[in-house]
């Protein structure tokens, strides 16, 4: 007797999302864009799109690579290092370089694994370094050229005419009468306050609106002033808060939306009726 065999393949198990999903999932859970993202990175959009399918060929090295997805989860949200651990399929390094000397062929071998990791260990540590100051520099609004003054040449004053002084009077005569003359009352002294012209330090320059926010959770914000350029592009922790100034109308994109509570020139904004997703998008203006 002769048991049945069940040769109907196995189905394989669910693999873990790959790093490129899941920077593409977090990015739209924050509700932003590619382009939004690669506005941030300073990437093109296609890099952008090569990083979420994995199509590391397209990039330029292994190095470049881990430091564009590490910066990429860092702006979404996410941890870098599970994601830079399960990279695979990075571009391979450079074959050795061959000459030729006298006749006779010299192959310059390129040493071991140990010197190729400690190069690309470097360039590691320099992108380290060198991206985090970059885009502290751009989130601050980039350092813009000072352009010196000419030194203006002070105009000359006119002339004022020179004032005579009034030729004096000569004093009355005395009345023979012994009744003193009454005195004369002095001018009452004005009683209006005096009118301070140092403008208060907390006043808010004309045409400009503020606008807080204090958040409950973590959270990404937005805001364009009125000629569209971004004046506040963060990713903000639990427990803060910030204050941004500028001209409105103002266009706000809020992620996470139900943990961020917002005041407008002094006034509660309600985020629920501009909420979706957890996503408010609104103009105030």
């Amino acid at each position: 007797m002769t048991d049945d065999i069940d040769d109907s393949p196995v189905p394989p198990l669910a693999a873990d999302p790959s790093a490129g999903a899941r920077l593409a999932a977090a990015r739209e859970k924050a509700g932003l864009a590619v382009a939004d993202v690669a506005r941030h990175l300073k990437l093109t959009v296609r890099q952008v799109e090569a990083l979420e399918a994995d199509d590391y060929g397209r990039m330029p090295g292994a190095p470049f690579v881990r430091g564009f997805v590490r910066n990429y989860a860092k702006f979404v949200g996410l941890d870098p290092e599970p994601l830079v651990a399960s990279l695979h399929g990075l571009p391979a390094p450079e074959p050795a370089i061959v000459t030729a000397s006298g006749g006779r062929g010299i192959e310059l071998t390129v040493r071991g694994r140990h010197s190729r990791m400690r190069v690309l260990v470097v360039a590691l540590i320099v992108l380290l370094v060198a991206l985090p100051l970059f885009f502290h520099l751009w989130l601050q609004g980039g350092s813009s050229p000072t352009v010196p003054h000419a030194p203006t040449q002070p105009r000359p004053m006119r002339a004022l005419p020179r004032v005579r002084p009034a030729p004096a009077r000569p004093a009355p005569p005395r009345a023979s009468s012994a009744v003193p003359p009454a005195p004369q009352k002095a001018p009452a002294a004005s009683t209006a306050p005096a009118v301070s012209t140092a403008s208060s330090g907390a006043a808010v320059t004309p045409g400009k609106a503020v606008i807080k926010m204090a958040f409950a959770g973590q959270s990404w914000v937005e805001i364009r002033d009125q000629s569209g350029k971004v004046i506040f592009a963060r990713l903000n922790p639990a427990g803060t808060s910030q204050a941004i100034a500028g001209v409105p109308p103002f266009h706000v994109v809020v992620g996470d939306a139900p943990e961020v509570t917002l005041t407008y020139n002094g006034n509660v904004v309600d985020l629920a009726p501009t909420t979706r997703n957890d996503v408010a998008r609104l103009t105030l203006k």
